[in-house]
């Protein structure tokens, strides 16, 4: 129970940090010119700023950095999601060419790779006598892929201000409850 408290703590801490980050953040965003203007294909009417992944990337990088011993797996964890955010705040304020990101999301996914973080099976959804699917030499192909397909989804989704921020909340809480039922948290 001991430890189901310390990671509240530690959920309230990052959400409360990046609550007070974001006005900020929003700021920034209206003073570099990082804004979402309005046009034809687009409901909403004034600029929306753009970076708002910054105050939820700086919330993640504090609770990783100020609660975890950074080793192997958190160095790289933060470094491809560092390169991530980097690429969205240059595409964000200047623009980039879609051969771009994709270069700097097979960078980033290649980091994640370089310090051994790969998804090493995947449950049956076919035979659940059988478990998992062990995926050997594909891990490392497959991750790439995860890796860039879950981040142009997200991409795709930001068309509207807080749906992909929500979209990614629900997912971080969904495999987050998974986790800690299956004791891997």
């Amino acid at each position: 129970m001991e430890e189901f408290q310390t990671m509240g703590i530690i959920l309230l801490c990052t959400a409360a940090a990046v609550y007070l980050v974001t006005p900020l953040i929003k700021r920034l965003s209206c003073v570099i010119g990082a804004v979402d203007e309005p046009n034809y294909r687009k409901i909403h009417s004034c600029p929306m700023p753009r970076l708002g992944g910054v105050a939820i990337y700086l919330g993640f990088a504090g609770a990783l950095v100020f609660t975890q011993p950074m080793g192997k797996t958190e160095t790289g964890l933060l470094a491809g999601c560092t390169l991530i955010v980097l690429t969205g705040i240059i595409d964000d304020i200047w623009g980039l060419s879609p051969k771009a990101k994709l270069a700097a999301q097979v960078a980033a996914a290649g980091i994640l790779v370089s310090f051994g973080i790969t998804v090493e099976f995947i449950t049956n959804p076919f035979n659940n006598a059988s478990g998992v699917i062990f995926l050997g030499k594909l891990a490392v192909p497959l991750t790439i892929l995860w890796i860039i397909g879950v981040t142009n989804a997200l991409n795709l989704i930001d068309g509207l201000d807080g749906l992909a921020a929500g979209t990614s909340a629900i997912a971080a809480i969904t495999m987050a409850i998974v986790a800690w039922v299956e004791g891997g948290a």
